[in-house]
């Protein structure tokens, strides 16, 4: 075998290692940036609330489990600011969006993208299994909705 491909070989040989290297290291290899990462640990409630208009009520829990945490979204931004939303690993996370206008969310980390429609309550729950802390961001304002913190 000539040396150019032997050389060829060997380097595609190491970029198969290291990409092996970083989708099995713990977290799977999903990408975070510096604002994602763990940035101290919270104590306390699962979530802060996000504060209700008056005459709003409030959300029903889902039959058999827990309540969700319902994030108001009004014209793109979050009602009363971004929420802060803490879960343990392993434990589910439970979300409820209500808006007043089409959007997209994104919760990042975790990939997940939320089609908000205008007077519904949209929900969403899957299992914390990443640890850190991800913003849910709105596609058509880029405003930080939420900031959703999984703890060990």
């Amino acid at each position: 075998m000539p040396r150019n491909q032997r050389l060829a070989l060997l380097a595609l040989a190491a970029v198969v290692a290291i990409v092996a290297a970083v989708l099995l290291r713990p977290g799977g290899g999903g990408k975070q940036s510096p604002t994602q990462r763990s940035q101290g640990k919270q104590t306390g409630s699962s979530a802060r609330p996000t504060p209700r208009a008056p005459g709003e009520s409030e959300p029903r829990p889902a039959p058999g489990g827990p309540r969700a945490t319902t994030i108001r979204v009004r014209d793109g931004r979050p009602v009363g600011g971004a929420g802060e939303i803490t879960v343990k690993s392993g434990d589910t996370v439970r979300l409820a969006f209500e808006s007043n206008s089409s959007d997209r969310l994104h919760i990042h980390g975790y990939d997940r993208y939320v089609q908000l429609q205008p007077g519904r309550t949209v929900r969403v729950s899957f299992p914390a299994k990443l640890e850190g802390v991800f913003d849910i961001e709105s596609h058509s304002t880029e405003a930080k909705i939420a900031s959703l913190t999984i703890e060990p």
